[in-house]
């Protein structure tokens, strides 16, 4: 008799079973993990978000940065307009010139600064804010001054066109003629010749100058006792004057001294004599009048003047005419404009006289110990006496002054130049020399 054995499970149920059991347990190994997955990417993606807003952090702290450097260039360059504008007018100060053409460029340099202002308003950088707006406001302070600055250049500059017209003698002859002119012109321009180191005798009016003064007690002979006798310097005796004989002759007096003038005629006569002495010896050496002859014969005319190389001169000694075109030419170029020569003071600038200028007659600010006692010499701009005389009235607005100051200069040119041996105790040549010398200082 056989046993029932026990009944084996079935093995499809139990795989079954089983395999639920295990996707259970899967699922439940895996949801943790899951979990975990989650968790890291919200974590990277807050690293990413704080990156990114690292990022714009730093951009825009490089903003505020580069704004503030754009701040401190503006600031810079206000202060370097402030430099500019300084230096401007020291200009202003030392000559008046060129303001307009600097204040463009300033202008230029206040627009630079408004826009840097702007720039660093926009970016928001309110550390400077007031600083530009101070800059600013020393710009439209400085830009006043500046249009201050032009108005008084244009009131000064209509000074010196007034006083330009009062320093210049209107030309016209009062003595000579027409064919002294002539000569006379070409003499004192072979004396003090134009040319590339500056002007001359032509640019100076010297021909008006001495055309003045013949025309005033220079010309005259006034304060010249012109009784004679008269005895010319240098002659061998025996000489017989009035009566008197004299063995040894004459004296040799040098030449512009007072004692050497022994003539009877005044200055207007002894000019004239010599003119036509001069070119008639000029036509018989080298074959034509005087101002047609080449610079080179012109000179070598004046060269035999001063060693009397003319045997026959209208009885004066061709020396003595050649010291006083000379002396007057001299005179004409350097004295002051007030005496007809010297014209717009081209003399003076030539030789950087200052005439009346003590440091202060353009408002320098000069005074003349500061002159005295400076290291190095200040070249001022001459001034002339007729500068500070009163203007013309309106009647004799278009009339030369010349005629008016002829008289007034007769005095100083005639004891410059040379004098008759009896001339009146009010002077002598030497003496009048450096009379001269100071007059047209």
């Amino acid at each position: 008799m056989s046993e029932d054995k026990p009944k084996k499970p079935d093995e499809s149920f139990w795989f079954e079973a089983n395999g639920e059991k295990q996707d259970s347990e899967k699922q439940d190994s895996e949801k943790p993990r899951r979990q975990n997955s989650s968790e890291e990417n919200r974590l990277l993606e807050a690293e990413y978000r704080a990156e990114r807003a690292l990022g714009r952090a730093t951009a825009a702290q490089e903003q505020a940065l580069s704004s503030q450097q754009r701040a401190v260039a503006s600031t810079s360059d206000a202060f370097l307009a402030q430099q500019e504008l300084s230096k401007l007018e020291r200009r202003f100060e030392s000559d008046g010139k060129r303001v307009s053409e600097s204040r463009r460029n300033f202008l230029k340099i206040s627009a630079g600064l408004v826009a840097g202002a702007a720039i660093a308003s926009v970016v928001q950088v309110p550390l400077y804010a007031n600083l530009v707006s101070s800059r600013n406001e020393q710009v439209r302070t400085l830009n006043t001054q500046l249009v201050q600055a032009d108005q008084q250049i244009s009131s000064l500059q209509s000074q010196v066109s007034a006083l330009t017209v009062r320093v210049d003698t209107t030309t016209g002859f009062l003595t000579l003629g027409v064919s002294e002119q002539a000569a006379v012109e070409a003499i004192a321009e072979t004396i003090i010749p134009s040319d590339s180191s500056g002007p001359g005798a032509k640019e100076a009016g010297v021909i008006y100058f001495i055309d003045r003064q013949l025309a005033s007690d220079y010309g005259r002979g006034a304060n010249m006792f012109t009784d004679g006798p008269f005895f010319l310097t240098g002659q061998t005796g025996p000489v017989t004057v009035n009566g008197q004989t004299y063995s040894g002759g004459s004296p040799v007096v040098r030449v512009g001294a007072g004692t050497r003038f022994q003539y009877s005629l005044p200055m207007r006569e002894f000019w004239r004599t010599g003119i036509a002495a001069l070119e008639t010896y000029s036509n018989t050496a080298y074959g034509g009048n005087f101002e047609g002859l080449t610079a080179s014969q012109q000179m070598q005319v004046l060269q035999d003047l001063w060693s009397n190389v003319p045997s026959s001169f209208s009885d004066i000694l061709p020396e003595d005419f050649a010291y006083e075109i000379t002396f007057m030419t001299w005179a004409g170029f350097l004295m002051d404009p007030l005496y007809g020569g010297n014209q717009s003071m081209v003399g003076w600038q030539y030789t950087g006289f200052s005439g009346v200028n003590q440091g202060n007659a353009y408002n320098e600010g000069l005074t003349q110990k500061q002159l005295m006692v400076a290291n190095v010499a200040t070249r001022l701009q001459p001034a002339s006496l007729a500068q500070f005389q009163s203007p013309p009235s309106s009647s004799s607005a278009g009339q030369s002054s010349s005629s008016s100051s002829s008289s007034s200069s007769s005095s100083s040119t005639q004891s410059g130049s040379q004098s008759g041996s009896n001339q009146s105790s009010t002077g002598s040549s030497g003496s009048g020399s450096s009379s001269t010398t100071s007059g047209g200082q």
